[in-house]
């Protein structure tokens, strides 16, 4: 079971690796559901209840984006709280301890950044939840997982650091 939760965790890998690389927002929404859900899978194979629902969450949220933007409709702030409620009622009834705070808020992070947040604003929730789920994850054994969370902590890093020195660049031709 431990390797078939590390392959399912390996394709979620590369799809996230993939979507990371987009600046499109409806195109990483629409790469990160399938991503979502087999991270999900793979977490509650794990044993991992809190980050698997966590996760599923954050793949309803994914399908809602690109939904209400397919239809060219706002985002409204009432789905973003039903998305954060949600997260903390599941996580508060499946609780099995402080190790549920991380998965917990990890998701409450997420669900923010990529609700509310653009640019480079929204990768600096993603690398702070991103932080949150690599010690979730290896606390769980979850390897590939905390790989997953390790990517996207350094594509995040990366896309801030490349739109510093590109706004540096444009500030020094001013």
């Amino acid at each position: 079971m431990f390797y078939l939760t590390q392959c399912i965790s390996a394709i979620a890998l590369i799809l996230a690796v993939i979507s990371m690389q987009c600046k499109n927002k409806k195109i990483i929404m629409l790469l990160q559901f399938p991503s979502n859900i087999l991270y999900s899978i793979s977490n509650f194979l794990l044993g991992a209840i809190a980050g698997g629902i966590a996760v599923l969450f954050a793949s309803i949220r994914s399908f809602t984006i690109v939904l209400f933007e397919n239809k060219k409709m706002q985002y409204s702030i009432w789905l973003y709280l039903f998305f954060q409620l949600a997260i903390i009622v599941t996580l508060g009834i499946v609780w099995i301890g402080p190790i549920t705070l991380l998965s917990m808020m990890a998701g409450l992070i997420y669900n923010h950044g990529f609700c509310l947040e653009r640019g480079v604003r929204l990768r600096y929730f993603v690398i702070g939840a991103a932080i949150m789920n690599i010690i979730y994850n290896i606390l769980y054994a979850g390897y590939i997982n905390a790989l997953i969370e390790l990517i996207t902590l350094i594509s995040a890093l990366i896309f801030v650091i490349v739109n510093y020195i590109n706004n540096k660049k444009i500030k020094n031709l001013i």
